[in-house]
């Protein structure tokens, strides 16, 4: 009686077995549920697992295809760099040195010219040294008093400063004016078109050729007046 208790109590296991899961379980030990799927506590058509120790049947990880993509994130603003304009019109510039304008919230250095440095040092006639630099730049702003600039940009240098050709609103252009008044030389290296005047203004000894001074891009190498 035993034996045939026994007999019925397997039958009835592999029966409850298969209804639940009917169908070959795979290698590792998934496979999905068709039938009395409440009663094992699953989702009609689910895959699931056992577990090999408990045999408790187990979700099994939802395909990639059933998983929604994550929130797009919005794009982050761009910032738009600012492009040096072909011309700056009639802005009233700040005169940081007398070859360099402060205006339209960028610096413009003086194209084709190169003047004293502010704390260079030059001599007059008589021997006495004297800060040209510092002359030539309060020249600058009193020649542009409260009057507008026009600057042409031609491209920038090194130091990211926009170089410029500028004018007063009479014309007047303040490279070759610097040139001929002897505040600034022509600087050869880049552009020769202020060489007319600056032979004007040696002739006349106007400036720095009344005296003795080193071009200042020698001064910037460290060179000095014996």
């Amino acid at each position: 009686m035993k034996i045939c208790a026994l007999v019925v109590l397997a039958v009835l296991l592999i029966v409850g077995n298969a209804l639940a899961h009917p169908g070959r379980t795979a290698a590792d030990g998934c496979h999905y549920c068709r039938t009395n799927c409440a009663k094992w506590g699953e989702v009609a058509g689910a895959r699931h697992c056992h577990d090999q120790k408990s045999q408790r049947p187990t979700l099994a990880p939802r395909s990639r295809q059933n998983v929604p993509p994550p929130a797009r994130q919005p794009q982050a603003t761009q910032e738009r760099i600012r492009e040096t304009p072909t011309e700056i019109r009639d802005s009233t510039p700040r005169v940081i040195d007398a070859d360099t304008l402060q205006m339209a919230g960028q610096k413009v250095r003086l194209q084709g010219i190169d003047a004293p440095e502010s704390a260079q040092s030059c001599r007059q006639p008589t021997g006495r040294s004297y800060l040209c630099g510092d002359r030539a730049t309060q020249a600058l702003r009193e020649h542009i008093g409260t009057g507008t600039v026009t600057c042409k940009i031609e491209g920038r240098d090194r130091y990211k400063r926009a170089l410029g050709i500028c004018y007063l609103a009479d014309g007047t252009n303040l490279n070759g004016w610097l040139v001929s008044q002897g505040y600034a030389l022509a600087y050869r290296r880049y552009s020769t078109k202020y060489v007319p005047q600056e032979d004007q203004a040696k002739a006349a000894q106007a400036g720095i050729w009344a005296g003795e001074f080193v071009p200042p891009w020698d001064w910037r190498r460290g060179k000095r007046l014996p």
